[in-house]
């Protein structure tokens, strides 16, 4: 990954299982990440756990998303067959979470 684009003070763990990561998988990781900071400036970590299988014809890949930091922890994960598709709805998830946790802050 490029260090450049990594965001500061974030530790990320990417486990591929049975998979190659790519350059765009990398790219749309990061802009992820990016996203994220902006509902949730203090993330401590980011786990990526991607796994492609050819014994699940319906589902064949799945992604599990866990950021994390002192007070936080927040896990999204889903299945399907097209990586692009599979992305964007756990990270609608994420961010949907993050948007409720910040909510419920304010109104406490």
């Amino acid at each position: 990954m490029s260090n450049e684009r990594i965001p500061k003070g974030v530790f990320i763990g990417i486990q591929a299982v049975g998979m190659t990561i790519n350059g765009n998988l990398q790219r749309r990781i990061l802009r992820m990440l990016e996203k994220f900071k902006h509902y949730f400036a203090k993330i401590s970590s980011a786990c990526f756990h991607m796994q492609q299988s050819s014994r699940h014809v319906t589902s064949p890949r799945t992604i599990k998303v866990r950021l994390r930091n002192p007070v936080l922890d927040i896990v999204a994960s889903g299945s399907g067959k097209n990586w692009k598709t599979l992305m964007n709805s756990v990270e609608q998830k994420v961010i949907a979470q993050l948007k409720d946790r910040k909510a419920s802050a304010f109104n406490s």
